[in-house]
């Protein structure tokens, strides 16, 4: 007769057993790469539990920095740049350098020789600790100003594959567009903040009244759409915690040719 601990054990490996095979099914499903006009306007994640989410975002740090990224997908990135383990990275929107930090800090737990680019108009605010690190180039720049930030030269000669985290939310189509013309077959957009159920702010409360984040999956939906033999949204990461469970709806995008 077996154990206590044996019986736990089999319970244990069967459990972790059905994930695997749960996991190994979504990898590899026909379904997994989907056009934009595949998809369904609508998420499993609604208001209430989303504002629940928001109250811990802005609560969150790294490494005693203030990070501002919501938890969900701070798990999908994780888990897609362990499947994609990119050789440059580009961080559109700095704020205080916590996300860029952690990009950096994730690659090197990963062992994968990589470099990132992070841009924002102001960078006062950003951490001392990401100007230092070594694999960070921090650029102090307006993203309207991005064929100059990035010139056709320095893009031509940048290791692949790409993760491009777009969280600026201004010049979005242009940035999207100027990215597009160098990316290769394998590269990943990370657009943040594509729920219509983002919040507006006022005073010290949210409003959640659904056009914040609505406007910017518009222009995604739109790049999508013109671009739709080299584009498809990826939903291992988009659905991984219920249909579009996740601040990024539709904003895992992978390049496939």
């Amino acid at each position: 007769m077996a154990t206590l601990k044996e019986q736990e054990k089999e319970v244990y490996d069967k459990t972790l057993n059905i994930f695997c095979k749960q996991t190994e099914s979504s990898l590899l499903s026909p379904t997994r790469y989907q056009k934009v006009s595949e998809r369904e306007f609508r998420s499993d994640h609604d208001v209430p539990c989303l504002a629940n989410l928001l109250k811990g975002k802005y609560m969150l740090v790294w490494r005693g920095i203030s990070m501002m990224k919501h938890s969900i997908d701070l798990i999908l990135s994780e888990q897609l740049l362990w499947y994609l383990k990119p050789r440059t990275i580009f961080e559109i929107g700095c704020y205080t350098g916590a996300s860029a930090l952690w990009l950096s800090d994730t690659m090197k737990k990963y062992e994968v020789e990589t470099h990132l680019y992070t841009v924002d108009l102001d960078i006062t605010n950003v951490s001392p600790l990401t100007k230092n690190d070594k694999n960070i180039t921090v650029i102090e720049d307006d993203v309207k100003n991005i064929s100059k930030i990035f010139p056709e030269e320095k893009m031509k000669s940048l290791a692949h594959p790409w993760y491009i985290s777009e969280d600026c939310h201004f010049y979005v189509m242009e940035t999207l567009e100027y990215f597009h013309k160098f990316m290769k077959e394998g590269d990943y957009f990370v657009i943040d903040d594509t729920s219509p159920d983002s919040p507006s702010f006022t005073d010290d409360s949210f409003i959640f009244d659904g056009k914040w984040g609505r406007a910017k999956l518009d222009i995604v939906h739109e790049f999508l759409k013109k671009h739709e033999d080299y584009y498809r949204i990826d939903s291992f990461y988009t659905d991984m915690f219920g249909y579009n469970g996740t601040i990024n709806w539709d904003g895992f995008i992978k390049r496939i040719k």
